[in-house]
């Protein structure tokens, strides 16, 4: 899981550069192709990223599911809602403002996730997590 949250991560991230440089390079409207090849690639990521995200952050809570899931569904939407509207709100008649949104959201989680993956086993197995 962790490997394939790090390269949908990773994927999003060169994506997102990609699609920004074309973008600049077209004053924000890419092809039609392009931008539709842009979202697919991003959204299949994306989904390989969410799925595997939830149950890495499941994996602990085995003995609470249910209250486990609505705890990390309610933190997520909490998170995601104030980065969504404030991608949103910076729309400016093109698709810069997604790609950099998408791009730089990508490239912080990456952070958190490998800042994750560091902690110290002694914490780790205090937590009680693995």
């Amino acid at each position: 899981m962790r490997f394939l949250v790090r390269w949908s991560l990773t994927a999003i991230i060169g994506l997102s550069i990609l699609a920004f440089v074309v973008a600049s390079t077209t004053s924000g409207h890419p092809p039609l192709w392009f931008l539709m090849a842009y979202l697919m690639l991003t959204f299949f990521s994306i989904g390989v990223l969410f799925g595997n995200q939830n149950s890495m952050a499941m994996e602990p809570l085995g003995h609470l599911a249910g209250i486990g899931a609505a705890v990390v569904g309610s933190l997520s939407t909490m998170i995601q809602t104030p980065i969504g509207t404030l991608i949103g709100q910076s729309y400016n008649g093109t698709i810069l403002p997604l790609v950099i949104g998408i791009g730089v959201s990508s490239g912080l989680s990456i952070l958190v996730v490998r800042w994750a993956e560091a902690r110290p086993r002694e914490v780790v197995a205090e937590v009680g997590i693995e």
